[in-house]
Protein backbone atom coordinates (compact mmCIF):
# COMPACT_ATOMS: atom_id res chain seq x y z
CA UNK A 1 0.00 0.00 0.00
CA UNK A 2 1.20 3.67 -0.72
CA UNK A 3 -0.59 6.54 0.69
CA UNK A 4 0.11 10.25 -0.45
CA UNK A 5 -0.84 13.17 1.39
CA UNK A 6 -0.07 16.88 0.01
CA UNK A 7 0.08 19.29 2.66
CA UNK A 8 -0.06 22.75 2.32
CA UNK A 9 1.13 25.10 4.34
CA UNK A 10 0.56 29.06 4.37
CA UNK A 11 3.08 31.73 4.39
CA UNK A 12 4.37 32.92 7.67
CA UNK A 13 3.74 29.84 9.59
CA UNK A 14 6.29 29.72 12.52
CA UNK A 15 7.39 26.53 13.79
CA UNK A 16 6.17 27.05 16.75
CA UNK A 17 2.51 27.14 15.72
CA UNK A 18 3.34 24.35 13.05
CA UNK A 19 0.34 23.28 10.83
CA UNK A 20 -0.28 19.12 11.95
CA UNK A 21 -2.16 16.87 9.93
CA UNK A 22 -2.67 13.67 11.00
CA UNK A 23 -2.80 11.02 8.55
CA UNK A 24 -4.10 7.36 8.48
CA UNK A 25 -2.38 4.34 7.65
CA UNK A 26 -2.90 0.56 7.70
CA UNK A 27 -1.24 -1.93 10.58
CA UNK A 28 1.71 -3.14 9.05
CA UNK A 29 5.43 -1.92 8.18
CA UNK A 30 6.71 1.09 6.50
CA UNK A 31 9.46 0.48 3.87
CA UNK A 32 9.58 3.50 2.49
CA UNK A 33 9.17 7.07 3.08
CA UNK A 34 9.32 10.06 0.01
CA UNK A 35 8.72 13.65 0.67
CA UNK A 36 8.36 15.85 -2.33
CA UNK A 37 8.70 19.83 -2.31
CA UNK A 38 7.75 22.36 -4.73
CA UNK A 39 9.78 24.08 -6.91
CA UNK A 40 11.51 27.42 -5.60
CA UNK A 41 10.23 27.06 -2.08
CA UNK A 42 14.20 27.45 -1.45
CA UNK A 43 14.29 25.40 1.65
CA UNK A 44 11.70 27.49 3.48
CA UNK A 45 9.02 24.82 3.82
CA UNK A 46 10.37 22.44 6.55
CA UNK A 47 8.34 19.17 7.40
CA UNK A 48 8.47 16.97 10.53
CA UNK A 49 6.93 13.19 10.87
CA UNK A 50 5.90 11.30 14.21
CA UNK A 51 4.24 8.65 15.87
CA UNK A 52 2.61 8.89 19.20
CA UNK A 53 4.19 12.44 19.70
CA UNK A 54 7.99 11.28 19.10
CA UNK A 55 9.77 12.66 15.97
CA UNK A 56 10.30 9.25 13.64
CA UNK A 57 11.42 11.38 10.22
CA UNK A 58 14.15 12.97 10.34
CA UNK A 59 15.65 10.79 13.14
CA UNK A 60 17.76 13.93 14.74
CA UNK A 61 15.75 15.80 17.42
CA UNK A 62 16.55 19.36 15.96
CA UNK A 63 16.39 17.95 12.27
CA UNK A 64 13.77 18.92 10.05
CA UNK A 65 13.31 17.90 6.44
CA UNK A 66 13.38 20.53 3.37
CA UNK A 67 14.57 21.34 0.09
CA UNK A 68 13.63 22.83 -3.25
CA UNK A 69 12.15 21.27 -6.17
CA UNK A 70 13.25 17.64 -4.81
CA UNK A 71 12.17 14.76 -3.67
CA UNK A 72 13.67 13.41 -0.56
CA UNK A 73 13.32 9.15 -0.30
CA UNK A 74 14.53 6.54 1.85
CA UNK A 75 13.56 3.39 2.59
CA UNK A 76 13.31 1.95 6.25
CA UNK A 77 11.52 -0.85 8.48
CA UNK A 78 9.37 1.22 11.02
CA UNK A 79 6.88 -1.30 12.63
CA UNK A 80 2.79 0.15 12.70
CA UNK A 81 0.96 -2.52 14.70
CA UNK A 82 -0.04 -0.77 17.52
CA UNK A 83 -3.60 1.34 17.23
CA UNK A 84 -4.23 3.90 16.20
CA UNK A 85 -3.03 3.45 13.06
CA UNK A 86 -1.91 7.20 12.02
CA UNK A 87 1.17 9.34 11.62
CA UNK A 88 1.22 13.20 12.60
CA UNK A 89 2.85 15.41 10.25
CA UNK A 90 3.82 19.05 11.11
CA UNK A 91 5.27 21.39 8.96
CA UNK A 92 6.17 25.48 8.88
CA UNK A 93 6.82 27.78 6.43
CA UNK A 94 9.26 30.76 6.59
CA UNK A 95 8.24 32.46 3.53
CA UNK A 96 6.97 35.80 4.24
CA UNK A 97 4.69 35.83 0.90
CA UNK A 98 3.73 32.16 -0.76
CA UNK A 99 2.40 29.28 0.72
CA UNK A 100 4.07 25.99 -0.34
CA UNK A 101 3.24 22.16 -0.45
CA UNK A 102 4.95 19.34 0.36
CA UNK A 103 3.46 16.05 -0.70
CA UNK A 104 4.34 13.33 1.52
CA UNK A 105 4.32 9.88 0.43
CA UNK A 106 4.38 6.57 2.46
CA UNK A 107 4.55 3.04 1.49
CA UNK A 108 3.32 0.44 4.35
CA UNK A 109 4.00 -3.36 3.46
CA UNK A 110 1.40 -5.80 5.53
CA UNK A 111 2.96 -7.64 8.39
CA UNK A 112 3.37 -11.03 7.08
CA UNK A 113 5.05 -9.77 3.94
CA UNK A 114 7.11 -7.78 5.18
CA UNK A 115 8.07 -10.79 7.59
CA UNK A 116 8.74 -12.69 4.42
CA UNK A 117 10.89 -9.68 2.83
CA UNK A 118 13.37 -8.80 5.94
CA UNK A 119 13.07 -11.44 8.13
CA UNK A 120 11.38 -11.68 11.91
CA UNK A 121 12.91 -9.04 14.45
CA UNK A 122 15.54 -10.72 17.14
CA UNK A 123 14.74 -9.59 20.48
CA UNK A 124 17.93 -7.41 20.55
CA UNK A 125 16.14 -5.79 17.22
CA UNK A 126 13.05 -5.14 19.32
CA UNK A 127 15.01 -4.16 22.47
CA UNK A 128 16.10 -1.54 19.94
CA UNK A 129 13.05 -0.13 19.12
CA UNK A 130 11.94 0.38 22.74
CA UNK A 131 14.82 2.34 23.61
CA UNK A 132 15.45 4.51 20.82
CA UNK A 133 11.45 4.77 19.76
CA UNK A 134 10.02 4.13 23.48
CA UNK A 135 7.26 1.71 22.09
CA UNK A 136 6.80 -1.93 22.23
CA UNK A 137 6.38 -3.64 18.63
CA UNK A 138 4.24 -6.76 19.72
CA UNK A 139 5.52 -9.57 20.96
CA UNK A 140 8.42 -7.44 22.30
Amino acid sequence: MFYVYPLTVAANTPEIAAVTEVIPIANGVIYRVELEFEKWCANLLHLRIFRFEHMIYPSNPLGSFTSDGETIGFSDYFEVFEEPYILKLRAWNEDDFFDWTVTVRIGVLPRTIAEHVYGKLKQVERDALQEAFGISPPGG
